[in-house]
């Protein structure tokens, strides 16, 4: 009869998705030192350091089925009643104040001690900001007198240090309870978006803590023939979340 009658399976296999995703990571830094030698003893220079890193995310996705053919390859060649739209945002930041003073007397004796005061958006306002001190000392043998007799002694030195610093490497906005959306589901002639409990919030939640205490030595003999380091380190790590239950 040349008469078509246009039938589709359950499934259908002719369909279009399009999705679109942006995300931008927005750094600042900005730094000032000193450095000067007094005496020609003394060597000291300071550094003052502040960082602030913004993280900013889109998604968007775009999807129908029902196309006669797959020649238009436009979404608005699709059936309207397969229409779907789906899309979301993210956000993140951090600030860090970054202080450091390193001190040496003729080059023999070294100070190092920094402060750093970082904040992060992972954590409440009560306790988004950690503070982690470090020191570190060295002493230079080689540069003494009574090591002069000694030509076969390149360079040796020892040091010691202590240092913290923090990890937030935790999900984004935990220390809130809320909903999350989860599919769709049809109650009678209706479709409504799902909804489940994102989880008990933990509004103590901050700064994952790591200490680390480091001695070594530094040695070169013979001209850099045989020249090397020997660490020995200790590192503790405390505050780690537990995993939330939903």
């Amino acid at each position: 009869t040349k008469e078509y009658t246009f039938e589709r399976a359950g499934q259908d296999p002719t369909g279009l998705t399009e999705s679109f995703s942006a995300n931008k990571v927005f750094t600042q830094q900005y730094s000032i030192n000193y450095e000067n030698l007094f005496a020609g003893a003394h060597r000291i220079l300071i550094l003052g350091l502040y960082e602030n890193i913004a993280y900013d995310g889109d998604h968007f996705l775009g999807k129908r089925g029902g196309f006669l053919s797959n020649s238009i390859e436009q979404l608005g060649a699709g059936s309207i009643s397969t229409s779907f739209a789906d899309g979301g945002a993210s956000e993140m930041g951090r600030v860090s104040w970054i202080g450091r003073l390193n001190y040496a007397y003729k080059d023999k004796y070294l100070l190092e001690t920094i402060l750093r005061a970082d904040a992060s958006a992972k954590f409440p306002s009560s306790k988004r900001w950690g503070y982690f001190p470090s020191v570190s000392v060295g002493w230079v043998i080689s540069q003494e007198e009574f090591m002069s007799k000694l030509s076969l002694i390149d360079n040796l030195k020892i040091r010691a240090s202590y240092g913290e610093s923090g990890n937030d490497a935790v999900g984004d906005f935990q220390y809130l309870s809320g909903y999350a959306f989860d599919g769709q589901y049809i109650l009678g002639d209706n479709t409504y978006p799902g909804l489940y409990v994102t989880g008990l919030a933990n509004p103590v939640l901050t700064w994952e803590k790591m200490k680390i205490y480091n001695g070594g030595v530094d040695f070169s003999f013979w001209n850099r023939m045989f020249h090397g380091s020997i660490d020995v380190f200790y590192r503790l790590r405390d505050g780690i979340p537990g995993r939330r239950v939903v």
